[in-house]
């Protein structure tokens, strides 16, 4: 049964994805399904959200977006097999759940990924289960998710999942560093210093000021790696650029200028040589440190403007750093920056802001550090770039930096997504997959399935793909590009623009496909859940459907789809519908020659007719056609010879016969004189 041999992975928000994973030499089992999800388990008002035929299906896996607040699904099949989906979250290990684990993994040079999936008890030490799962794919894994579900059966077969939101298991983070402001100030100890002030005196009491840290996490940290050799811890102080700036406005106005106070004239001031202070000693307005340096020092190491401590937490692999800035004050900016960092070098979480990739800066303001999108033409960052590259000029090491990625996890993603990108070539496809970009959880799948579209699609189906925007359309709705191009007759005049105004699971199927094909009224509005299924199947036929919508013809069902598509290719030609209005003239027919000038008012407008009253028209029309049809027909037919013919000669009847011959000729036998 399908129903047995079918996952399904939900992304906790509107991601939803099936597949089939059968074994090598199994039976493939897969019905055509249709899709459908609601806000309540009763599936009332249930939207139509894909129709999975063959050709959908013929990978083994699909994914579609939701409608919002929609959390129930049903898949159906066309026996009535059915299977029902409830998304949320649920205790598996006390409601005799299970796990089931997709892993991903690389294939050979650049052929094609194989996905893997495994079932792990809820029960027991699922962790180390899946632990041990990881291990076995070895430096192959790219991808691995877990998907916690409850199976209810009836009549022996699978007929309610419950899905838990999936969670990804492998890599721990995408991004070479990631980057995360946390509420940790540092242990700074007793401290011997004097307080002058009483407002000291509560500064001491609270363990100093409020100290901005940010913790980094480096899975794969390789001594020698480009770019942590090249990247530059950034503490950015405002008070001083500001200060600066004025600073210059007033030596270039010839205006009296302050010269500010350094640490070095405060401890001469309080008589302290070599008092510490928890500030910046350079005078410097933007400070940088190689972050190489930072992670190669030992533990509480302190540096100008800021210390670093490691962090030991069970759970986490790779390097823990947390970097404490004491020497940042309000409105100043922290972070990281590197001038050979790609798109997916660095992260924030949990959520990551955007913006310039070689850099990702954090705003400190009442609320505490708080990441902030920076532009690539931002003033503060070309200051600096041009800091860091400074610091760059002593940067060592580099070398094998190629190998060492190519094993690590980034190196297999490359991998991966290098036989994605051979498939496309293969098949004449222009776009590639960007290793840069950041995934999401179903997005292996996502890609897979976009690579068999565009081998199936055909030539027109690719161009089709690449106008309306490529990958990045197909993953902002799958269901709806897959249609375009499987039905690209139908989408010549869509362009880029218009798919976005339709994309997105806010609308139904039906509307959004037809909107994108400029056909809106095909479909009536009081149009049934089954009437649009029949509809849908009409639309994959263009033959049938494009005179339907060259004519304007609003449809309330397709039952019979052939003789909706006679109706319309009677009515297409407005020359033919035209001539059928003088018929009706010369008949003195005058309401029926004003309802067929009155259709071809309203569609030239662009407004549609409803079927049974195109069905009249189209009677009239086909009788003006067989009026029309008999005059040409006798005007084409061969005209016959009327020629009489020639009398048989007689036979001579004796004397008097021969001498009446003689006479008719008028002569004898020999000449007159």
């Amino acid at each position: 049964m399908w129903r047995d041999r079918l996952d399904a992975f939900w992304d906790g928000r509107r991601g939803f994805a099936i597949a089939f994973f059968e074994e090598a030499g199994a039976p493939s089992l897969r019905p055509d399904l249709t899709l459908f999800s609601a806000r309540d388990a009763a599936l009332s008002g249930a939207a139509l959200v894909d129709v999975l035929d063959a050709p959908r299906l013929r990978c083994g896996y699909c994914v579609v977006e939701l409608p919002s607040e929609h959390a129930f699904v049903s898949l159906r099949a066309a026996d009535g097999a059915e299977l029902r989906f409830a998304l949320g979250d649920f205790d598996a290990e006390h409601a005799g759940g299970e796990s089931r684990l997709l892993l991903v993994e690389a294939g050979e040079g650049e052929g094609p990924p194989a996905f893997r999936a495994v079932s792990l008890a809820a029960r027991g030490d699922a962790e180390r289960a899946a632990r041990d799962q990881i291990a076995r794919s070895g430096g192959r894994l790219v991808w691995a998710v877990r998907q916690n579900r409850r199976v209810e059966r009836r009549d022996g077969a699978a007929a309610l999942m419950r899905l838990a939101a999936a969670e990804r298991i492998f890599p721990a983070q995408q991004s070479r560093i990631a980057v995360e402001a946390i509420d940790a100030p540092p242990a700074r100890g007793p401290t011997t210093l004097m307080a002058p002030f009483a407002i000291m005196e509560n500064w001491l009491r609270e363990n100093g000021a409020p100290c901005p840290t940010l913790r980094l996490r480096i899975p794969n940290a390789v001594r020698g790696d480009l770019l942590f050799a090249r990247a530059v811890v950034v503490l950015a102080l405002h008070q001083r650029r500001r200060f600066r700036d004025w600073l210059r406005e007033q030596r270039a106005a010839g205006e009296p200028t302050a010269d500010p106070l350094t640490l070095a004239d405060i401890r001469r001031a309080i008589g302290a040589p070599g008092e510490r202070f928890e500030a910046v000693e350079a005078s410097d307005a933007i400070i940088v440190h190689r972050l190489a340096d930072v992670l190669a020092a030992p533990d509480g190491a302190v540096f100008d403007g800021l210390s670093a401590t490691r962090v030991a937490e069970g759970a986490e692999s790779g390097l823990v750093v947390d970097l404490h800035f004491f020497g940042a004050a309000l409105g100043d900016d922290i972070g990281l920056v590197c001038t050979c960092a790609d798109a997916g070098d660095f992260g924030v979480i949990p959520d990551d802001p955007g913006g310039a990739p070689y850099a990702r800066l954090f705003r400190l303001d009442s609320d505490g550090a708080i990441a902030r999108r920076i532009a690539d033409g931002d003033r503060l960052l070309d200051e600096i770039l041009r800091r860091a590259v400074d610091a760059e000029r002593d940067a060592e090491g580099g070398a094998g930096r190629g190998d060492e990625r190519a094993a690590s996890a980034q190196g297999r993603r490359e991998r991966l997504l290098a036989g994605f990108n051979a498939a496309l070539a293969l098949c004449g496809y222009g776009g590639r997959f960007s290793a840069a970009r950041l995934w999401d959880l179903v997005d292996p799948l996502t890609m897979a399935a976009f690579v068999a579209l565009a081998e199936d699609a055909g030539p027109d189906g690719r161009a089709a793909i690449a106008r309306l925007g490529g990958y990045d359309a197909y993953r902002a709705d799958p269901v709806l590009m897959e249609a375009s191009a499987r039905r690209a007759e139908l989408t010549r005049g869509a362009t880029e623009a218009r798919y976005r105004d339709y994309c997105g699971p806010a609308r139904p199927l039906l509307q959004r496909f037809l909107g994108l094909c400029n056909a809106k009224g095909l479909a009536a509005a009081d149009i049934d859940p089954a009437a649009q299924l029949r509809l849908w199947a009409l639309l994959g036929e263009p033959v049938l459907a494009q005179p339907l919508i060259a004519a304007r013809i609003e449809l309330v069902d397709a039952k019979e789809p052939a003789r909706l598509a006679a109706t319309a290719r009677l009515l297409v030609d407005e020359a033919i519908v035209e001539r059928a209005a003088i018929y009706c003239d010369d008949l003195q027919l005058e309401g029926e020659a004003r309802a067929l000038r009155d259709y071809l008012e309203r569609r030239r407008a662009g407004r549609w007719t409803r079927i049974d009253d195109a069905a009249r028209l189209a009677v009239m029309v086909d009788e003006a056609n067989a009026y029309w049809r008999r005059p040409q027909a006798a005007r084409a037919a061969p005209v016959a010879e009327t020629r009489a013919p020639a009398p048989a000669a007689a036979r001579p009847e004796g004397l008097l016969a021969t001498m009446r011959s003689l006479l008719k000729r008028g002569g004898g036998k020999g000449s007159r004189p």
